[in-house]
């Protein structure tokens, strides 16, 4: 689901971080729970969501984009 939103939403950049093998990118995001997804609108992050609620991500990204 996931990369389909990805592929929805071309002018949006969507990464992904295996915080296994960041571990320190991972404690400076201060991520508690997997998923996370935080949304960074410049520099500044301006929402987040924890869990995988696919239907939440999508509002998420329509707000911001």
């Amino acid at each position: 689901m996931y990369e389909k939103l990805a592929e929805e939403n071309p002018e949006v950049l969507f990464a992904e971080v295996d915080v296994d093998e960041a571990e320190e990118v991972a404690a400076d995001a201060r991520v508690a729970a997997m998923p996370t997804f935080h949304l960074i609108k410049g520099v500044k992050k301006v929402d987040e969501l924890l869990g995988a609620d696919i239907k939440k991500l999508t509002e998420m990204v329509a707000k911001y984009k």
